[in-house]
């Protein structure tokens, strides 16, 4: 893997400045162009979020593929993997919480 001195969207989020509206524009038609890459290959992210997408002199690299699957064709999954805070509406629904 590549060292990508300019660390994480996590980080970028985090920075106090703001962004211009062209390069926030360019960030999410990168991040847009990976997504549908993965999909056309088959492969299900199922953890994409800020820290898991890295940047490397502008440009963006998906990474952490540990909840990853590859699928054929698209098929609903319900299964509870990833980050909590990043899950869709319908997985969050069938999420048991318990205090202990």
């Amino acid at each position: 893997m590549d060292y990508c001195e300019d660390g994480t969207l996590q980080k970028l989020k985090d920075e106090p400045l703001l962004l211009p509206e062209e390069k926030l524009i360019n960030i999410f038609y990168q991040l847009m162009c990976g997504y549908r890459q993965l999909w056309k290959k088959g492969i299900l992210h199922h953890d994409l979020k800020l820290a898991n997408v890295l940047i490397r002199r502008g440009i963006l690299k998906i990474t952490d593929f540990g909840f990853a699957i590859f699928s054929e064709k698209y098929v609903p999954s319900l299964t509870r993997q990833g980050t909590l805070q990043y899950m869709p509406l319908e997985k969050l629904s069938s999420v048991e919480y318990r205090a202990d």
